[in-house]
């Protein structure tokens, strides 16, 4: 497996670790970035979604620090044999404050795009990435299905997730899609909430995935 790992990764690893990339911009409900992939992105933040508010006697301020410190401890524990060049994530969430939604956008340190990947290695990078969001979500167990939306190849995710080392962990219900860009780019598209709440986050995700507009 080791040789097979290093036949199919190490050629594909960028020489050079420069990047150009800027953080998204949100103006009037969507989401861009002009420096992601070819000629960027747009997406659409879902309709009955906003920012993080203030919950529990927490600040959003906090909330908003301890979800991404939570990404960032799993993605820098993980097993990827290849790196991210850039990783861009935003935080929004239901009136009732009973499910949050995450949107990553990542870009992969590939010497070749999407495009030009052969489908075995462009296959075993994707299985990859889907592997590590089911034992990032500690769910490895979780139904997965692969989609198209509007011409983007991408993957559904149906499960739980539950963290790590606590006592008596909190599960929540998790409804996510992954779908790839054209050039090294991917999104994640996940809702975390109540297990009530799960058909409106399935609903969210596929609404804010439709959305997408990866510029050609």
């Amino acid at each position: 497996m080791r040789s097979l790992l290093k036949k199919l990764t190490l050629p594909l690893l960028l020489l050079t670790g420069c990047s150009t990339y800027q953080p998204a911009t949100v103006k009037d409900g969507v989401i861009s970035n002009p420096s992601v992939g070819w000629n960027g992105y747009t997406i659409d933040i879902p309709k009955g979604v906003g920012p993080l508010k203030a919950e529990n006697g927490v600040s959003a301020q906090e909330r908003q620090h301890k979800i991404r410190t939570w990404y960032d401890d799993q993605r820098s524990n993980d097993m990827l044999d290849f790196g991210t060049l850039t990783y861009n994530q935003l935080l929004y969430e239901n009136p009732a404050q009973t499910y949050v939604l995450s949107f990553i956008c990542e870009s992969y340190d590939l010497r070749a795009g999407w495009g030009v990947m052969t489908s075995v290695e462009k296959q075993f990078i994707i299985q990859k990435l889907i592997n590590r969001k089911l034992v990032i979500i500690n769910d490895t167990k979780a139904h997965s299905e692969q989609i198209e939306i509007n011409g983007q190849r991408g993957w559904y995710i149906s499960g739980n997730s539950k963290p790590y080392f606590t006592k008596n962990p909190t599960t929540l219900a998790y409804e996510g899609i992954f779908l790839l860009g054209d050039l090294k780019e991917a999104f994640w598209i996940e809702c975390f909430g109540q297990e009530g709440e799960r058909a409106s986050m399935k609903q969210c995700v596929y609404e804010m995935a439709d959305s997408l507009d990866v510029k050609k």
